[in-house]
């Protein structure tokens, strides 16, 4: 669906059919859709229709998506790492990343780019726009989205809860809800972190105005 104004449309033409997980908006206005069966597809500014983008592809199951700095596009796949176009689609080629079941992907403010994984990849980190990787850690955790304070604070969102780095990833902390599914954290316009929580007769969305020493519920 589209936005227009207050009204809310149809816009899934060449899409119907289709589990969409992830969709990203380029700075050259076109918008990618990342889907779990059928791969990437592409609507151009302009059009109505959307066009599967699979050349290269060696999988057609996707997590996420983002723009680099240099314009370039990853795509993050739950069954063969990342890949990588530079001509907005037309091509893909894998990156190193080959193995990991990569579930989310974030660029921080120094535009660094983090990929969160399950099966043991942890946290990945790349400085060259996704060229070369490093693993940071969380190894045994299943990594569901990132929030950065800053390009040194770090939140990450997992199976076992919400963990904190200060050092841009080298070290990683429990923050809150051990044990617990996290997804969704942020921090609004008030100063509020904000959480989804699903697990041991939590579940919704939490709220903290202390910077997490203690949390409400906003909606369950």
């Amino acid at each position: 669906y589209r936005l227009d104004g207050a009204k809310w449309t149809k816009f899934s033409s060449g899409l119907q059919g289709n589990n969409v997980s992830a969709f990203l908006h380029t700075h050259s206005g076109e918008v990618f859709a990342g889907t779990t069966t059928k791969g990437v597809f592409r609507l151009d500014l302009g059009d109505s229709v959307w066009v599967a983008k699979n050349t290269g592809i060696i999988n057609t199951s996707f997590t996420s998506l983002i723009e680099t700095a240099d314009g370039d596009i990853l795509a993050g796949s739950n069954l063969h790492g990342i890949h990588r176009t530079s001509d907005k689609g037309a091509s893909w080629q894998q990156t190193s990343i080959v193995d990991e079941k990569v579930r989310t992907m974030a660029v921080a403010p120094d535009g660094v780019i983090y990929a969160g994984t399950s099966g043991g990849g942890g946290a990945l980190k790349s400085s060259d726009n996704g060229v070369t990787w490093e693993k940071l850690g969380l190894q045994t955790a299943i990594v569901n989205s990132f929030f950065f304070q800053s390009s040194d604070e770090i939140f990450a969102t997992t199976f076992d809860g919400i963990y904190h780095s200060t050092d841009a990833g080298k070290n990683w902390e429990l923050f809150a809800f051990a044990d617990t599914y996290t997804s969704f954290f942020v921090k609004n316009q008030l100063g509020q972190f904000l959480v989804f929580v699903s697990s041991r007769g939590k579940l919704g969305l939490l709220g903290s105005g202390d910077d997490g020493a203690t949390w409400a519920s906003i909606w369950v």
